[in-house]
């Protein structure tokens, strides 16, 4: 129960820490997949399209995110070099 509850609190912290860099598709797929725990069939059939073709916005999506994550990382480091 304690790892379901800390799981679902770091998927709220991803899909709102998340939410500026994603568009509103990217953001409500993700959310549907993580906070509202549907399915990639269910939520395909939400936006008519396939459970693989949700799977690869899901993971294009996790990708930008890490990206923008690394960027700040980034940006952080050099401000303290500075």
């Amino acid at each position: 129960m304690l790892t379901n509850t800390l799981i679902d609190r770091t998927n709220r912290f991803y899909i709102e820490m998340s939410r500026k860099v994603l568009s509103e598709k990217e953001y409500d797929i993700v959310h549907k997949l993580l906070i509202e725990k549907m399915s990639l069939k269910e939520v395909g059939e939400n936006y008519g399209v396939t459970g693989e073709s949700v799977r690869r916005l899901y993971e294009r999506t996790f990708e930008k995110v890490k990206s923008v994550t690394e960027l700040l990382a980034d940006i952080d480091l050099y401000k303290q070099k500075l």
